[in-house]
C-alpha cells in the first residue's frame, strides 16, 4: 500500500468515525426528546441505505421487474 492509499484509508476511517458519532448524537437527541418514531425511522432509513449501497455494484435494473428493458 503506497502513501496515498494509506492517507485515503485513514481519511475514510476518520470520516466514518465522525459520521457514526454524529449519528449516535442524533439518535440520543430524538430518544431524549421522546421522539421514538423519528429514531426508528432514522434507523430504518440507514439500514435500507446501507443495504442499497452495498448492493449497488451488483444491482441489475433489468432483473427487478419494475422497468422494462425498452424504458432504459
Amino acid at each position: 500500500m503506497n502513501e496515498n492509499e494509506i492517507e485515503l484509508k485513514n481519511n475514510a476511517i476518520i470520516h466514518k468515525d465522525n459520521s457514526l458519532n454524529r449519528l449516535d448524537l442524533s439518535f440520543l437527541k430524538h430518544i431524549e426528546l421522546n421522539e421514538y418514531k423519528k429514531s426508528d425511522l432514522l434507523a430504518y432509513w440507514i439500514n435500507d441505505f446501507a443495504e442499497y449501497h452495498d448492493e449497488e455494484t451488483t444491482f441489475n435494473i433489468a432483473k427487478s421487474g419494475i422497468y422494462s428493458v425498452e424504458m432504459l
